[in-house]
């Protein structure tokens, strides 16, 4: 695509930098909000996970990690997988 290889390590890094910035403002909104936006904001995560890795490549600790959360905090408002899936599965 690029020749000159300064581009594309270039390109590379604006792109991690705009991703980061992306999951850094997620996580704050994550923490700074109510309990029912951040369970809305859980799911449309746990949705987007589960439609690229399904159901038995979806774990608890990727989600946790997405949303910023600790598995205790996200099992707070899903205690278990199942309830997170039928959840989504509702909202989708």
């Amino acid at each position: 695509m690029y020749r000159d290889s300064n581009v594309a390590v270039s390109l590379l890094t604006i792109r991690s930098v705009k991703r980061f910035h992306r999951w850094r403002d997620k996580l704050v909104t994550l923490r700074a909000g109510n309990p029912e936006v951040r369970r809305e904001q859980i799911l449309e995560e746990a949705i987007s996970i589960l439609g690229r890795l399904g159901y038995h490549g979806f774990t608890i600790h990727e989600l946790a990690e997405r949303c910023g959360l600790s598995n205790a905090g996200l099992l707070y408002h899903f205690p278990s997988k199942d309830q997170l899936f039928c959840r989504s599965r509702a909202g989708a």
